[in-house]
Parts: C-alpha cells; sequence; structure tokens
C-alpha cells in the first residue's frame, strides 16, 4: 500500500479523527500520534486543522456536496472495504473531507431522528391536549359546531369531546349524555361517536343518541340517512334505516331494535319540549333533575311506578310538577335554599311524599 492510499485510509479512522481532536499542543503529545500512525509533523497539522475546521460546524453549514459524497462514500463503503483513490490532490481533499463528514453526521442523523420521534409523539400529546370539550350543564341546552361543519345539539347534562381539527383519515368524537347530530356527509371519512360500551358509525346522517353515564340503556334514533351500532361486548354490525331505534342495555349487553311510529318523543327536546309517552315516573325525574337543574327525592320508590303521558312546552317546573300531581297521588315540597358562606345557594330540592288521604 502507497502512502496515498495509506493516508486516504487513516483519515476515515475514526480513532485517529478522535487522538487528533483530543490531543494538546505539546511537542511530545504531536510526537507520540506522529509515531503512533506513522504521519509527519506536517501531515499531523494538516490532519488537526482540517478536523477542527468541520467539527465546530454546524450541519446546516457543511456545504451540500460534501453531504452528497459522504452519502455516495458510506453507500460503497458498504458494499465493500475498499476506498476511492484519486490521482490529484482536489479529489483527494473531497474524498477526505467525504469520509469526515459521513462519520461526524451520524451523531446528528441519530440526534435528528430522536428529536423526530420524540416531537412526533409530543406533537400526539398536543393532539389530544387540544381535544376540545363541549359541555351542556344541569339546566342548559347548546348547539355547537364540529370542526368539519357538522351541527349538534347538546341535551342538559351533557359533554361531546372532540378533537380541536379532524384528521384526513378519522372524525371521532365521545359522548357522554344525550345529542342530536346532524352530520356532514363524506362517505370516505365517517364519523364515529363512541357512547359507553358503543360505538355509532355514521357517514352523513340526522339521528339522536342518549347515552348517559348513569343509565342503563343506551339509544339510538334515525331520522334520516344511514348509521351502524357497535357493542363493545359483540363482534355483530347493526345497521339502522330512516325511523327505526335501537338500544342497548348495559346490564345483560342486549340490543333491541324497533320502529319508531312518532320521533317527536326522541328528538323534541331539542327544541324546547318536554315528552313523555308512557313512560314511567322514575326515569322521568331523572330528565327533570337534568332540565331545570334540580335534585327531586321520592320519599316512596313506589312513586316511580307510576306511568305517565304529557307533553310541556317552556313550562318551569312548579308547573310541570303541579300537571303531573293531577295524575298522581302525591304532594309535593319545595325546601328553602341555604345562602353559603361564599354568597352562593345550595341546590334546588324537591321532595314529592304520597299524598294522605
Amino acid at each position: 500500500m502507497n502512502k496515498q492510499d495509506r493516508i486516504d485510509i487513516l483519515f476515515t479512522d475514526e480513532n485517529f479523527q478522535k487522538d487528533i481532536l483530543n490531543c494538546d499542543d505539546s511537542e511530545k503529545s504531536r510526537k507520540a500520534l506522529s509515531e503512533k500512525y506513522h504521519i509527519s509533523f506536517e501531515e499531523f497539522l494538516e490532519a488537526k486543522n482540517l478536523f477542527l475546521g468541520l467539527a465546530f460546524r454546524k450541519k446546516e453549514e457543511i456545504p451540500e456536496i460534501f453531504i452528497r459524497c459522504s452519502l455516495q462514500n458510506m453507500k460503497r463503503k458498504s458494499l465493500s472495504e475498499s476506498v476511492f483513490i484519486h490521482k490529484n490532490r482536489e479529489n483527494r481533499r473531497l474524498r477526505i473531507f467525504s469520509a469526515i463528514v459521513a462519520v461526524l453526521l451520524i451523531p446528528f442523523m441519530i440526534i435528528s431522528a430522536y428529536f423526530y420521534f420524540v416531537e412526533r409523539g409530543s406533537n400526539e400529546v398536543n393532539e389530544r391536549k387540544m381535544d376540545v370539550l363541549y359541555t351542556a350543564n344541569n339546566g342548559v341546552k347548546t348547539q355547537v359546531v364540529l370542526p368539519d361543519g357538522s351541527k349538534v345539539w347538546l341535551n342538559s347534562g351533557t359533554t361531546l369531546r372532540c378533537p380541536g381539527k379532524f384528521g384526513a383519515r378519522s372524525r371521532n368524537v365521545e359522548l357522554n349524555g344525550e345529542a342530536y347530530f346532524e352530520v356532514v356527509k363524506n362517505t370516505k371519512v365517517p364519523m364515529f361517536v363512541k357512547a359507553g360500551d358503543i360505538k355509532v358509525k355514521v357517514y352523513g346522517t340526522i339521528f339522536d343518541l342518549n347515552a348517559y353515564d348513569d343509565e342503563d340503556l343506551i339509544e339510538t334514533s334515525l331520522v334520516q340517512g344511514k348509521v351502524s351500532i357497535f357493542p363493545a361486548h359483540s363482534k355483530k354490525e347493526y345497521l339502522l334505516n330512516p325511523g327505526q331505534n335501537v338500544s342497548y342495555s348495559g346490564k345483560d349487553h342486549q340490543i333491541r331494535l324497533t320502529e319508531i311510529g312518532d320521533m317527536k318523543k326522541y328528538i323534541s327536546w331539542k327544541d324546547g319540549i318536554l315528552l313523555f309517552n308512557n313512560d314511567k315516573f322514575s326515569d322521568i325525574i331523572k330528565k327533570l333533575n337534568r332540565w331545570y337543574d334540580v335534585n327531586i327525592l321520592l320519599t316512596n320508590e313506589s312513586i316511580g311506578h307510576y306511568v305517565i303521558h304529557a307533553t310541556f312546552n317552556n313550562e318551569n317546573i312548579e308547573n310541570v310538577l303541579t300537571v303531573l300531581s293531577k295524575s298522581m297521588p302525591i304532594d309535593i315540597e319545595y325546601p328553602q335554599r341555604k345562602k353559603m358562606k361564599d354568597g352562593s345557594y345550595s341546590e334546588r330540592k324537591i321532595i314529592i311524599k304520597y299524598k294522605l288521604k
């Protein structure tokens, strides 16, 4: 091997590069390195100046030609242990630069990859943190518009979690409570609404989903379009047609599909109408508690078994209970609310008792 080739290989040696960079300026150290690698004093100085010139340059400052040559050098080196031999000094210098840059770029590549995945993970976390939580507290109903333009009405005591921006391949939201959806049609990217133990797949549809976490049944009522129901404890997909209602029981995981004679029972709430059609009084109380933000207490559970048929349009709670009392033997008490230390008042309680004869 001639001197030219020996120097070429030496300049690509990582140990040689480290020794040159870590060597102090004492004559003893320089002499020791010259003897170790069999190079002259002039070659030692040239190597040190060369390595120092690159070691303190940022990746962006390294000429593109050096990066290109280094990648080519790395590729060929993986196929063979040979090195490029050039006859003129200019090409020799370029090859040396390429070899050095290839070594120096490895840490940059590792660091870049690290920050890429860290940033990617951070972005995913940030996207989750950027979820929007729409809320309709008890006594309140509200309408929201989702990032894709879909409109949603939230009934009292409802929360809807939604990304600040839908992805190109997903439209996923999560519901706790009751909501009336008018979903923008997109056959390529259906919307998925998670509600308790079910998921509703929506393409472009108008439907109502009732899924309060303190109630056993989850009900989906389809007004227009197409939806599919996926229960968590079943591999089956249940397709709904307009005018149908499907209920899912969290206790026994049973699915019940029924034809709806009058859709108003399921969707009139968004227009401020309370409609009860042969509903148990115990179920009605849950709706009244959320609708008016009150706490109705029954002194006797048997009162809850009465079945009620009634419609109320923007009535206050006193009028509603007065009308209902005409269908049941009950007395109603309205305890005075207590003023708290912070100036607020205690929750509003209403006590319902059997009427004494």
